[in-house]
């Protein structure tokens, strides 16, 4: 997948979320750290709000688990990219989203 998105800029943001979604499932939690950094860097170099608030998203959600050794990113918590996240969802009209995040927030 990282090969192919080399040539592809577009699905550069999404393809390192998911990388980071991965090492945090296999619990290399500091590597998923390191690919959701380059999926905020890549999101912010592209202007890509959607995929940039989806890895804000997916970044607070997974820094919020109990199983977290980790409670910030370049020095910013979880609940600070939730409120990111929501407020990129509630720009984009993102109600699937904005009821995701809603259901996570819940829960905790």
């Amino acid at each position: 997948m990282i090969k192919n998105v080399k040539k592809v800029a577009c699905d550069k943001t999404e393809a390192f979320k998911l990388m980071g979604t991965y090492f945090w499932l296999i619990d290399k939690q500091k590597n998923a750290l390191r690919w959701w950094n380059k999926s905020i860097q890549e999101g912010e170099r592209l202007g890509a709000r959607l995929e940039l608030s989806r890895s804000y998203f997916e970044i607070g959600k997974r820094l919020t688990e109990p199983k977290s050794r980790h409670s910030e990113l370049k020095g910013k918590k979880a609940e600070e990219f939730l409120e990111m996240a929501r407020a990129i969802f509630e720009e984009l009209d993102l109600q699937w989203d904005l009821d995701d995040l809603d259901r996570i927030i819940a829960y905790r």
